[in-house]
């Protein structure tokens, strides 16, 4: 048996894109200022003249804050379903959920 069960893990995963949606579109330069952010970034060679907050990012930024906001709201929704209704919701997302896991899981790097 595990410590967290899989509902918990699904609101903790709910909970961190909610976190990151508010951040994306109310407090950009936060993330921008990140040290694994930083060092991504100059793992790949990006200037670090671009920032989250610059005028030009900033459409894109409060678009990606609205996507990972819908999915944390619709996750949490769905998590908080008793019963069979929720393995039936859940087992048919594994689907979609899993590819996205294995690289990250496995090691491989895209």
């Amino acid at each position: 048996m595990g410590l967290v069960s899989a509902s918990t893990q699904i609101r903790i995963i709910s909970a961190l894109h909610l976190a990151i949606a508010y951040h994306l579109i109310f407090q950009p330069k936060l993330l921008d200022q990140q040290g694994v952010v930083v060092l991504l970034g100059q793992a790949m060679g990006i200037d670090e003249v671009v920032s989250f907050s610059s005028a030009a990012v900033r459409p894109v930024s409060s678009f990606l804050g609205l996507l990972f906001g819908f999915i944390g709201c619709s996750d949490l929704i769905a998590a908080s379903i008793d019963g069979i209704p929720f393995y039936i919701h859940w087992g048919g997302q594994g689907m979609f959920y899993l590819p996205k896991s294995i690289p990250y899981s496995s090691g491989i790097t895209l």
